[in-house]
């Protein structure tokens, strides 16, 4: 719906769009979206090639040919083995009107392409917004620093969706972290639908019957814990077998040895207590993997926010989280999710945890299921998580864009020293 107390203003979104497949490209294609529903003119452009084979770990890049959800039209103009290719995105934006460039910034791989992109905008009287999703990566990355404080120095405007990410990218950018703006990530509302639970479980055979169905959804990567829970619940089984039952569903491509975590599961005594769909999920069967479960767990050792917590929520699904990052910023405690502790710390910043910091997370996240699982607080915790849904929404993300007289940052001018 587009608001008329509102100037229509012409934008040009950079970053991937599907078919490439991630939450990346999913927040580009619903942001694109909710401008156009504002009333602005968008031009979407995204990438020939995103990553080079030997930087992508997974199977493939786009979503499988059949599977593709409808999606915003966007030109592939960008190559990130070929940063030139910036300068041609900026002329394509001019080219259509456009005043702000906005850069989805997710790694810093693509910080000398965003650059180029960015400077070729100041060129021609464009302003530029990055949003940024992680400032820094997960796994170390040589020059990760440097390019992504380059990146951010030269932005006039910087979004975050967490507070503590505002705190990182403020150190990065030489800014107050004031200066730049939070906005919590929105509740996906892209996969459709809830659906009845029981119709959910019929048609996925899972959970099985009277036990509570965990949900661990997503690409598997060491970052995000799956040894972790799958530890935390082999103690909570042999602690109260039975007491209560409950199934765990692995949905997500492996980005590690799948092995390892299946031979984990056979040392944790939950054989008959996980199930694993080792694959890319597409948008057309997420709804009835949120709709069966009961929890989504989260245990992530690093994160900044992520677009899981709002699925669920979209789904009326409540979470447990670790407060790793920004995901305690998501979450309101005891209400619509359970947000278990890192040492006791609200923000674990960038350090790495030791065996004796995990061993005490397991100990915590495996009474916090337990006690998330009993009957009165699930469903406590659920009443929440419906309620969640209205709380972040792509209408009021877009109105970030209305026109708000950004200026131009003059610090963009300066040469580019990666080493300040």
């Amino acid at each position: 719906m587009t608001h008329p107390d509102q100037s229509a203003r012409r934008l040009a979104v950079v970053g991937p769009y599907p078919p490439y497949r991630g939450g990346i490209a999913q927040f580009t294609a619903a942001l694109h979206s909710a401008l156009e529903a504002e009333g602005h003119t968008v031009t979407g452009i995204s990438f020939s090639r995103q990553y080079p084979g030997w930087l992508f770990p997974g199977r493939s890049q786009e979503v499988p040919t059949g599977a593709e959800a409808a999606a915003p039209d966007a030109r592939r103009l960008l190559d990130s083995l070929r940063p030139w290719t910036g300068i041609r995105a900026a002329r394509a934006a001019a080219s259509s009107g456009a005043t702000e460039l906005i850069f989805m910034v997710w790694m810093p791989f693509f910080a000398p392409l965003y650059l180029l992109a960015a400077r070729a905008a100041r060129n021609r009287g464009m302003t530029t917004t990055a949003i940024v999703h992680n400032a820094l990566p997960h796994e170390k990355q040589p020059l990760a620093r440097p390019l992504m404080r380059a990146l951010l120095r030269r932005m006039d405007r910087i979004i975050t969706l967490t507070q503590s990410e505002a705190a990182r990218c403020g150190r990065l950018a030489g800014r107050d972290a004031d200066s730049i703006t939070v906005s919590p990530h929105p509740v996906y509302d892209h996969f459709g639908a809830a659906m009845e639970p029981a119709a959910a479980r019929r048609i996925l055979s899972w959970p099985p019957e009277g036990a509570c169905g965990l949900l661990f959804f997503g690409l598997i990567r060491r970052y995000k814990g799956l040894d972790l829970l799958l530890r935390a619940l082999g103690a909570l089984y042999r602690r109260s077998p039975g007491a209560p039952d409950f199934s765990l569903m692995i949905a997500g491509e492996f980005y590690e040895k799948e092995r390892m975590y299946r031979d984990l599961v056979v040392r944790e005594g939950l054989s008959d207590k996980v199930e694993i769909c080792a694959q890319y999920i597409p948008d057309g069967e997420v709804a009835a993997l949120f709709s069966a479960a009961d929890l989504v767990v989260q245990p992530y050792r690093k994160a900044t926010q992520s677009g899981v917590v709002q699925t669920a929520f979209h789904f009326g699904c409540p979470v447990v989280v670790s407060d790793a990052g920004g995901l305690a910023d998501m979450v309101r405690d005891g209400e619509d999710g359970m947000v278990v502790r890192w040492r006791g710390e609200s923000e674990r910043g960038e350090s790495e945890c030791g065996e004796e910091d995990e061993t005490v997370f397991v100990g915590a996240l495996s009474y916090a299921l337990e006690k998330a699982l009993e009957p009165e607080t699930l469903d406590r915790l659920t009443r929440g998580a419906v309620a969640a849904r209205g709380r972040a929404t792509w209408p009021g993300f877009a109105r970030l864009f209305a026109q708000s007289g950004i200026s131009m940052n003059p610090s963009r001018s300066q040469p580019c020293n990666m080493t300040r």
